[in-house]
């Protein structure tokens, strides 16, 4: 049973590094210039209210993708804000990319074990799920080749169909809607869908505006100076303006005067 999130003029400081330059004019043989960092606080959101409800899927965005990040640990319970309230009494898990170093050396089967547990999963629950996980993450057959030998695609494939196991009434996925190798990624979505009308709430964010119609029911859109919620083509709009500014800014990779028979990069 997925109990309502309510958020309530939600906001979070963070610090920045800022250089300051002092000029000596007392003492000669010290350098005239002396600079020191210091760190200067700012909010990295603020203002932010909302209510979701068992069924919603809420699509995030910001500039910085660390603000989206921080955003998902406030309701998730994992951040202290410094204003505002957060009432979520459900079980709750912030999905990131997979951190491989936690499942090296480890075999297949070891892994998923070990993922379920770092995802606040009990001994039972795991066992009770392992097939599953297996099953649908496709290394049914690999649970004892070691983790290593397989395709990065692939541990990305066990570590979200872990999470979408896992038995919680909140599942925040940080730029991971959509993982693994094509024909496993193309059934993210309707996974996801899935556990969305089963009653589970979800938040999520990405670089694809693809991902955003199948699956989210509302938008927000997190800034510094204030939050607002935001139709769904609106954000969707905003990141296709963001993904053509990085396609435009992308420096090229290879000097074409040294092969005049390539074509575009």
């Amino acid at each position: 049973m997925t109990d309502p999130v309510s958020v309530h003029d939600l906001g979070v400081k963070g610090f920045h590094s800022e250089l300051r330059v002092k000029r000596r004019k007392r003492f000669r043989k010290m350098p005239r210039l002396l600079s020191q960092h210091q760190l200067v606080e700012y909010w990295v959101f603020q203002e932010v209210s909302l209510d979701l409800r068992p069924g919603d899927a809420l699509f995030v965005y910001s500039e910085d993708a660390l603000t989206v990040t921080t955003f998902f640990r406030a309701v998730c319970n994992l951040l202290q804000p410094d204003a505002g309230t957060v009432t979520n009494r459900n079980r709750s898990l912030l999905l990131n990319p997979l951190k491989r170093r936690a499942i090296r050396n480890l075999s297949v089967g070891q892994a998923i074990r070990m993922l379920c547990g770092l995802y606040g999963m009990t001994d039972d629950e795991t066992d009770e799920r392992f097939d599953r996980i297996a099953r649908q993450a496709g290394v049914k057959r690999e649970l004892g080749t070691l983790v290593d030998d397989i395709p990065r695609r692939v541990q990305d494939q066990i570590s979200f169909s872990v999470g979408l196991a896992a038995p919680v009434g909140l599942l925040a996925l940080d730029r991971v809607a959509r993982v693994g190798e094509r024909p496993y990624a193309n059934k993210c979505m309707d996974r996801l869908v899935e556990a969305r009308q089963a009653g589970q709430i979800l938040l999520f964010t990405g670089k694809d505006p693809n991902q955003i119609e199948p699956l989210a029911t509302g938008a927000l859109e997190l800034r510094e100076e204030g939050s607002t919620r935001v139709p769904i083509e609106q954000a969707r709009e905003a990141v296709m303006t963001a993904r053509r500014s990085r396609v435009r800014r992308r420096k090229p990779q290879h000097d074409e005067s040294d092969d005049p028979d390539q074509g575009f990069l």
